[in-house]
This record gives C-alpha cells, structure tokens and sequence, in this order.
C-alpha cells in the first residue's frame, strides 16, 4: 500500500506540479488512512468500501480532529482514488457520494482606528522602499483588500 501511495505522491509532483506543501499534507493524510486500514485488518486499497470510509471518518469525528482537518484528509482520500482508478487499479471510488464536513465562514477581523495610523506610520518614507511600502499599506487599507 505504501508503495502506491509513494507513486500517487510522485505523480502529484511531477505531473500536477502539486506545492510541496499539498504533497505533504497529502502523504501525512494516507499515512494515517493506512494506519486506520492496518488496524481494521484491511489488506489493500481495493478491499476499501464505502463503509470503510465512513468508519474513518468517524474515527477521525472521535479523535476530535477539526472539520477542516477531516475536510483535507477526505479531499487527499478523493484524489489518491481517482488516481487508482486513473492507473486501472479500481474501477470507482470508495469516496464517491460521501459528504465533506460544512466548514464554519469566519469573519474577517478588522483593525481600531488607533492600530490603523500606527500601521500607516511604519514604513520609513525617506527610501524608495519606504514609499513603496507606504503606497502599498494605504492601498490595501484604502480599498479594504485582505
């Protein structure tokens, strides 16, 4: 099992030019999942079935892992499938039709007045630097960007 999840993670680098974070979080995602499948006395990813899935993610709920965590790890568990099934090794995925975690929108956090102008007073405007700075803090505090 490892070594496809090896040849999975070298496809995500050479052929989708996945960042090298992306590729670690994913290696450290499949990591765990076989993990969980060694301890059900699962064998090989063909023997992975629905249920399999939802029992990891349950055991991931009991784990108390953030929504967001159990989100990336299903997204990792969706596309090393669809790479299965891509290589002929399945011929669908055990992850189709199962629903990712609703992640909370959190909203934005916004500055005082006060921490505003000290903001604004950073940059040393006698350089060239210093004016660049400055312009780029006033555009992004003028036009609200994040």
């Amino acid at each position: 099992m490892k070594q496809k999840v090896t040849s999975f993670l070298s496809y995500l680098k050479n052929e989708k030019k996945a960042s090298e974070n992306t590729i670690l979080s994913y290696g450290r995602d499949l990591k765990e999942f076989i993990s969980f499948l060694e301890k059900t006395e699962i064998p090989s990813f063909t023997m992975v079935n629905k249920t399999t899935i939802l029992a990891y993610n349950y055991e991931m709920k009991k784990q108390k892992k953030a929504d967001s965590t159990i989100s990336r790890s299903m997204a990792s568990l969706r596309a090393f499938f669809q790479y299965l099934i891509q290589t002929g090794e399945l011929s669908e995925s055990p992850t189709f039709g199962i629903e990712l975690p609703k992640l909370e929108k959190k909203s934005p956090e916004y500055l005082l007045v006060e921490e505003v102008e000290l903001l604004l007073k950073q940059p040393k405007e006698k350089s060239v630097k210093g004016l660049r700075d400055s312009a780029m803090i006033e555009l992004l505090y003028a036009t609200g960007i994040r």
